[in-house]
């Protein structure tokens, strides 16, 4: 009488352990997968050309920005 309800909890107890472990098994890799997309992209933003324009300025105004704080 008492041995079949306790297996039945454990039964129950597991199954819900293991569905908490696909859940976060799977949250693991979507967060690998989102982490391997922003490292393409950063390293396709890496192997861009530098627009020299762009880069002028860019440091023109980062140079105006330290003037005015000093």
């Amino acid at each position: 009488r008492g041995l079949f309800p306790s297996f039945f909890r454990e039964a129950q107890r597991r199954e819900v352990l293991l569905e908490d472990l696909l859940y976060v098994s799977s949250a693991f890799e979507r967060i690998a997968e989102a982490t391997e997309e922003m490292l393409a992209e950063m390293e396709d933003s890496l192997r861009k050309p530098v627009d020299p324009e762009e880069f002028r300025h860019f440091w023109l105004a980062l140079a105006e920005d330290l003037e005015r704080e000093l």
